[in-house]
C-alpha cells in the first residue's frame, strides 16, 4: 500500500502548476509596486509636497520640490 503514488503526468502538472504560480506571483508584485508608486506620487502631489512634469517630447515624468519651478528638460537641449 502506498500512500502517495503519482503518474509521471501529475507530476508533470504538479510541476507546471508551480511554475505558473511562481511567475504570476512574480509579475504581480512587480505590477503592485508599480502601482503604488504612482499613487504615492499621485498623493504627494496633490497634497502640495512635490511638482510633476511631463516632457512632451520623451514622455517621461520628471519630480521636483514643490518650492522650486520645474524647467521642461530634454536630450535635445543637453546635446547643443
Amino acid at each position: 500500500m502506498e500512500i502517495f503514488s503519482f503518474t509521471y503526468e501529475q507530476l508533470a502538472m504538479l510541476g507546471l502548476v508551480v511554475a505558473t504560480a511562481y511567475f504570476s506571483y512574480k509579475s504581480g508584485w512587480r505590477g503592485g509596486t508599480m502601482s503604488g508608486i504612482h499613487h504615492c506620487l499621485e498623493g504627494l502631489t496633490k497634497m502640495g509636497y512635490i511638482v510633476q512634469y511631463e516632457d512632451p517630447e520623451t514622455g517621461e515624468l520628471e519630480i521636483g520640490r514643490y518650492d522650486v519651478e520645474m524647467k521642461p528638460v530634454s536630450l535635445a537641449d543637453e546635446k547643443k
